[in-house]
């Protein structure tokens, strides 16, 4: 009886391991990995992680696939994703170096028809700088009285802009100065308000004073001259 259930056990196991993947259950395996991501379980739980994924999948195609086939196969969908980005780089080299080909043979034709370009326009040149040089001298000497001039205006209205910008500083800076003269001699009218006030304050006060005490000693003469007129009596 053990015997027949051990090999039952191992035909389904070898059932479980036959699983085909296609295109869609790669899909969905690949879902499941993003989504547990068992690349990233901490030391001792990498196994826990895929079997979770495994049961997440046996959920959708049932239960024949195993944890086992389901690592191998992210594993060999993994590598085919590595070989192919490296012959999708090779083939870009080999695009950029056929480029660079084309680029540099355009460049060499580019350089070669500017050179004849270039030729005849120092050609071209040469011939009206032998016309120009053909001018007469009054000529020259016009060009370089009308330069002058130009010179001379130029200098002319700059010297104007700049004696503006200082006699406007100085302008600023005698209003400033008067300014600067009226704050102190209203501080000065202040200041003399404030001590005739104090001192007029102050009189009235002694005055006050002076006032009340003589009032006092008028009452007690006063009142020593009536006790003295009721003992003569």
């Amino acid at each position: 009886m053990d015997d027949d259930t051990e090999t039952a056990v191992q035909s389904d196991q070898r059932r479980k391991t036959a699983f085909r993947f296609k295109g869609c259950t790669d899909v969905d395996l690949l879902k499941e990995v993003i989504h547990i991501r068992p690349f990233e379980a901490p030391h001792g739980e990498v196994r826990k992680r895929w079997t979770e994924v495994t049961e997440h999948l046996q959920r959708i195609v049932g239960d024949r696939i195993t944890v086992n086939a389901t690592r191998k196969r992210f594993d060999d969908l993994m590598t085919a994703r590595k070989q192919a980005g490296k012959e999708e780089k090779a083939k870009q080299n080999e695009r950029r170096e056929a480029n660079g080909v084309k680029i540099r043979d355009a460049a060499m034709s580019t350089m070669k028809r500017k050179m004849i370009e270039a030729d005849e326009v120092d050609w071209s040149e040469e011939a009206t700088r032998n016309k120009k040089q053909s001018r007469s001298s009054s000529q020259r000497l016009t060009e370089a009285g009308v330069v002058v001039a130009s010179l001379v205006e130029m200098v002319s209205k700059a010297n104007e802009v700049w004696t503006e910008e200082v006699r406007a500083q100085q302008d600023s800076n005698m209003l400033a100065q008067k300014k600067l003269e009226l704050e102190e001699r209203r501080y000065e009218l202040d200041k003399a308000e404030r001590e005739a006030r104090f001192a007029l304050d102050r009189r009235e006060t002694e005055a006050q004073f002076i006032f009340a005490r003589n009032s006092i000693s008028v009452k007690i003469v006063g009142g020593e001259a009536l006790k003295i007129a009721f003992l003569v009596k």
